[in-house]
């Protein structure tokens, strides 16, 4: 429940983002200015402004010499439904 004391821990150098919607890019941003690698279940943003914020946390981070991981997951494609679906696409 306590975001920030992740975010200035020392130990962690990677973290999952795996909230409600509307807060996936103020955490991917804060990771990255952090100094942290991200993990962050889909959306990565709900905007094009969100996305730039997103870019541009990013792009500072690498011009000080850390390049961090940001990676996008869709956990939905493993879900019961959607691998019944695919099968019955499929065939």
């Amino acid at each position: 429940t306590d975001t920030s004391s992740v975010f200035v821990d020392p130990e962690i150098n990677a973290v999952v983002v795996a909230t409600r919607h509307d807060s996936h890019a103020d955490l991917v941003c804060q990771a990255i200015e952090k100094r942290k690698h991200v993990f962050v279940e889909k959306p990565l943003a709900l905007s094009l402004d969100d996305l730039r914020r997103i870019e541009t946390a990013r792009e500072k981070a690498v011009a000080s010499a850390f390049t961090p991981v940001v990676a996008l997951g869709f956990n939905r494609r493993f879900a019961p439904h959607v691998r019944k679906i695919r099968s019955l696409l499929d065939g």
